[in-house]
């Protein structure tokens, strides 16, 4: 049995899509330090910003990405063997 990429990008795509789906929420963030994004971890950020996707946006962009996930899966069975069992 072979994994490949898509294999890969399938199951984020499904992981991202089934907690958007459950919890109705997408939450990012962005933090840069002083020296830009590879600041060392111990220094605060100077830079912070954040955005929250609630409700139906956040559901619907879930279902976006599970059907995309099962497009991944059926269709596009491409790339290099990651590993296989």
């Amino acid at each position: 049995m072979n994994f490949y990429e898509s294999d890969i990008a399938f199951f984020l795509f499904f992981l991202f899509g089934i907690n958007a789906l459950v919890r109705g929420s997408i939450s990012f963030q962005f933090e840069a330090g002083k020296k830009g994004v590879n600041t060392l971890l111990t220094e605060k950020p100077s830079y912070k910003r954040g955005h929250n996707i609630t409700g139906w946006k956040a559901r619907s962009i879930g279902l976006i990405s599970l059907i995309l996930s099962a497009i991944i899966h059926f269709f596009m069975k491409s790339g290099e063997v990651i590993f296989s069992l």
